[in-house]
């Protein structure tokens, strides 16, 4: 029983450690964030990535999350934002492969003219 313990401490620990917190509440805010930006609902989840960031900073997901604030920007046919969220994701992570995804989805985008995406229809 003590060793099981000591297990499950030493798991959340390295939860804690590497993840930035321990269990399923890490994610929650990510997640949130995923569905409301599948919704298309960009402008929420755009505040929901950063709100995962500013709390989990250390996250190994924040790489994700931010170039999940550039597609919500691409998104909503903001050209400056998507492509100053694309840079920050390489600036800061360069040797992340999400800063190559970055680079290129920036590179497809460059000499685009964003529009917002159309609402679905029913």
């Amino acid at each position: 029983m003590k060793t099981r313990l000591a297990v499950g401490a030493l798991a959340c620990l390295i939860g804690v450690v590497l993840i930035g917190g321990c269990g399923p509440t890490v994610m929650a805010k990510y997640d949130a964030g995923v569905s409301l930006q599948n919704q298309e609902s960009y402008l929420d989840a755009i505040e929901m990535y950063r709100g995962y960031i500013a709390e989990y900073p250390e996250s190994p997901m924040v790489p994700h999350a931010l170039l999940r604030i550039a597609r919500c920007y691409v998104g909503l046919g903001d050209k400056p934002n998507a492509m100053a969220a694309y840079k920050k994701v390489g600036e800061q992570f360069p040797e992340n492969d999400v800063a190559n995804w970055a680079a290129a989805e920036m590179r497809e985008i460059e000499n685009k003219d964003l529009v917002p995406e159309a609402p679905p229809t029913e």
